[in-house]
């Protein structure tokens, strides 16, 4: 949440695509950098949570719950940001979508960046997590295949992998 306190975003409809707890949009709200904050994940754990988080923060009514990005229209927030499972799998298998993004660990991150370029307003605001893992290129690349200029990256160092965020914004029409 780093880079949100320091370019303190704002904007009236945001996204927290992979809310899992929640923390992240019900902080978008509370710090005044949304009027109202969409969290939607697909694991019905993680959407109960979400729920519980506005509610104890007394952020029920700026923050609504939903299990599908599907359900945005096309060109109708102002920014999404997004902490996606971005793990490798071990096992193709079995995958844990709560941490592995696909056999590559980068499937998710793509499905996400492609709905987040289609909900998206014009010059509407994406702060995305990945891993090093997860490759830089690859992240990068699907970033500019879907009309995202980046702004600024910062990270993280943890163990084995480089923890990253990039500030990016969609492009308008020319």
């Amino acid at each position: 949440m780093s880079l949100l306190d320091e370019v303190k975003p704002s904007g009236r409809v945001c996204v927290d695509l992979g809310s899992g707890t929640g923390v992240v949009g019900s902080h978008l709200v509370s710090q005044g950098y949304c009027e109202r904050a969409v969290l939607v994940d697909v694991m019905e754990d993680a959407v109960v949570s979400s729920r519980m988080t506005l509610e104890v923060n007394k952020l029920f009514g700026k923050g609504i719950v939903i299990t599908s990005v599907e359900a945005l229209g096309d060109d109708s927030v102002d920014m999404v940001v997004s902490n996606p499972p971005y793990l490798p799998a071990h096992d193709p298998g079995w995958m844990d979508i709560a941490t592995e993004g696909g056999v590559k660990g980068y499937e998710t991150i793509a499905y996400f960046i492609r709905e987040s370029s289609r909900i998206l307003k014009q010059n509407g605001l994406l702060f995305l997590v990945y891993s090093s893992l997860t490759g830089e290129e690859v992240v990068e690349s699907l970033l500019a295949e879907n009309g995202f200029v980046k702004v600024k990256t910062i990270s993280s160092k943890f163990f084995y992998e480089e923890i990253k965020v990039v500030y990016c914004r969609r492009k308008g029409q020319a």
